[in-house]
């Protein structure tokens, strides 16, 4: 089965199931969130897990979820783990690896004796599984005994990958210690023929610092690496370079590079997206107006654009010193942008001309032209209470973008849909909707990261520190879905899961006004369902519904519709225990004083039944009633035992046609 085949087999019914105060993908002590799209409106979550910190280090993790908000079937709620080999990892990058599964990048792992901190890469596919011919830990990216880090990729179109990463020299100085090499990795993880296992440097230059920002595909077997460079004034300037297929600089361009903008400025906080044909769009931070006598330490810049076609020129309407994109009174920074389909982009940034850190967008077409509607100079995002800050983007398909943004005065993140034309969404007010649907203040989130998920949604990740039941910040990943009007239309999400081998209970959260008529529905497949019964209402806010009608060891998925068969809350799949079976496994400890007699068994069933504790003679000692209890295993102590005299005994345990016995010696 191909890597598309296998990943349509495991998909669910995409049914709503985005909780309205985040999704969780992860639970305690998650951090750096990544999320790309993994094909069919699923998508591929990555993220560093801080458990094992301070004992072994951080860990890398991956999750798989489907249109519908739910892990994908056969990958563990948490997540499945992507690299937690004894030494600590920090997380890179993911990049889809265009048959369905994923590559995950990561740095600063010092396995190798000799190696310093070298950088790793590792497939997966759709289910969560490593590809069989790549190793378990992953595949050594640098092979040089220094310093590997950075490390980033893009599909070279034939399921493998270009991957590039910062190399350090430890006979350089430090501020020019770092240089970009790249390598070509098959799709079965090996070097590609003509590929050095050291990696390709990407420039010839010998000097200036170059720190590795983006690699994007070029759409014909290549790709293209951008990075900054301080080899010429001390500032960092834009150089681009274009990788073939077959471990050389393609033709026509410089073996040290393309200076993308030739004005002498600092240009910071950059990036590129493919242009959607074979060439490239960049956007940078240019303080290029910044007055004299302002220290280069104060933020202060301008928003410029540049499109390289695949040749190495700047295509036609896009000026050689770049295309100014926003140059209003006030400092513009952190710019981002996603591709508009017209060989463009929309743009956004933090912009201070109101004097206050606000987000502003703006789509320049493939001519190099603002597209109708948009104003010169951008267009304000939303009106959040504190300062706008690290925008992110990700394309609607249709000339559009989502913008998702974190208010930086509360720590709170908002979302916005404009259209190709220039206005807001239907359904998406001019202030932006909250990703949170909670009033308190005091759920933090930060760290954003958006991706389209290929079918006009977008999905959105974070890093969320809402408080657990003792009050201490989790440090979760959370996600919301972004569609075309709105957040996902969820009015009740599924809040807790409790599941024997007897019964499963479920309890929802969340808004119902103005509904009537609910039903709890059942599917054992995803795609058939049955109806059980209405669910019962616990209080204004939340129903609650238990199915006595489970088999032990079967997997189901739940939802709630109304009576007229709209969806109010979306499919969930639970596991049910398997059976346990009626067994005593005696006292502990044993010999046992008798104020701390403690007894371990496990029921099959619930049903009427006794412990007891019988003298050699047969004659009972003391007693404990078992018929509350249901099927699981059980510790109880017997209190009822306290007062009896030292000697051996025996436990007795009886339920139905079931007896077990094991022996006990009673010390005082």
């Amino acid at each position: 089965m191909t890597g598309q085949g296998l990943l349509t087999s495991l998909l669910i019914t995409a049914t709503f199931a985005w909780d309205p105060t985040g999704t969780q993908v992860a639970g305690r002590s998650s951090y750096y969130p990544l999320v790309v799209p993994a094909g069919n409106g699923s998508v591929f979550f990555g993220w560093e897990d801080w458990r094992a910190v301070p004992t072994r280090g951080a860990d890398i993790n991956i999750q798989h979820l489907t249109p519908a908000g739910m892990p994908v079937i056969g990958w563990p709620t948490g997540g499945a783990s992507a690299c937690a080999s004894s030494s600590d990892e920090q997380f890179s990058s993911l990049a889809p690896d265009g048959a369905g599964g994923l590559y995950v990048f990561w740095s600063k792992d010092q396995r190798a004796e000799g190696h310093g901190l070298d950088a790793y890469v590792q497939r997966f596919g759709p289910d969560g599984l490593p590809y069989p011919s790549w190793p378990s830990y992953g595949v050594g990216i640098g092979t040089r005994p220094w310093d590997d880090q950075l490390a980033r990729g893009c599909t070279d179109g034939q399921n493998g990958l270009f991957v590039v990463w910062e190399d350090s020299s430890p006979d350089a100085p430090f501020f020019s210690q770092h240089n970009c090499r790249a390598k070509r990795l098959l799709a079965d993880g090996s070097t590609a023929p003509g590929w050095p296992d050291t990696g390709l440097a990407v420039s010839a230059s010998p000097g200036g610092a170059q720190s590795l920002r983006r690699v994007v595909s070029d759409g014909q077997g290549g790709a293209y690496v951008v990075w900054w460079d301080a080899r010429n004034t001390g500032h960092y300037e834009i150089y681009v370079q274009r990788l073939g297929p077959n471990g050389s600089v393609a033709p026509g361009w410089p073996t040290e590079g393309l200076l993308v903008c030739p004005v002498v400025s600092l240009k910071i906080l950059l990036d590129a997206v493919s242009d959607g044909d074979h060439g490239l769009v960049l956007v940078w931070d240019d303080d290029r107006e910044r007055p004299a006598g302002v220290d280069w330490t104060t933020p202060y810049g301008d928003i410029y654009a540049a499109r390289l076609r695949p040749n190495g020129a700047h295509a036609a309407g896009w000026p050689l010193e770049g295309l100014p994109v926003c140059v209003s009174p006030g400092v513009q920074w952190n710019a981002r942008m996603c591709p508009d389909g017209t060989g463009g982009a929309v743009m956004a940034w933090t912009d201070t001309r109101n004097h206050l850190g606000e987000i502003y967008v703006q789509r320049v077409l493939g001519n190099g032209q603002l597209a109708p509607g948009w104003p010169v100079n951008g267009l304000l995002a939303g009106t959040t209470p504190g300062e706008g800050v690290d925008p992110e983007l990700a394309s609607d398909g249709a000339g559009g973008a989502y913008l998702c943004w974190v208010d930086d005065t509360y720590y709170r993140s908002y979302a916005q849909h404009f259209l190709g034309s220039g206005a807001f969404a239907p359904g998406w007010p001019a202030a932006g909707v909250p990703l949170v649907d909670v009033a308190t203040m005091g759920w933090q989130q930060t760290g954003l990261d958006i991706t389209a998920d290929g079918a006009g949604h977008a999905i959105v990740a974070w890093q969320d520190l809402r408080n657990d039941a003792a009050g201490n910040p989790q440090g979760s990943i959370r996600a919301q879905k972004l569609i075309t009007d709105g957040l996902v239309p969820v009015q009740l999400a599924l809040r807790t899961v409790e599941a024997t081998s007897e019964l499963v209970k479920l309890t929802w959260w969340g808004s119902r006004e103005g509904e009537s008529g609910l039903v709890v529905e059942r599917s054992d497949d995803g795609a058939a369902w049955q109806r059980l019964g209405s669910p019962l209402e616990l209080d204004t806010e939340q129903l609650s519904f238990t199915d006595v009608t489970v088999a032990p060891g079967t997997r189901y998925a739940y939802r709630m519709s109304s009576t007229d068969g709209r969806l109010i809350a979306g499919a969930q799949w639970v596991d049910v225990p398997a059976a346990t079976r009626f067994a005593l496994a005696g006292a502990t400890p044993n010999p046992a004083r008798t104020s701390e007699l403690t007894v371990s068994f496990s029921l099959a069933a619930r049903g009427a039944g006794a412990l007891e504790l019988l003298d050699l003679s047969g004659r009972r000692a003391a007693w404990r009633d078992i018929g509350t209890l249901g099927p699981g295993a059980h510790t109880i102590r017997m209190h009822e035992a306290a007062g009896l005299a030292s000697g051996v005994y025996w436990l007795r345990l009886s339920q139905g046609p079931n007896r077990a016995q094991s022996r006990v010696v009673v010390i005082r």
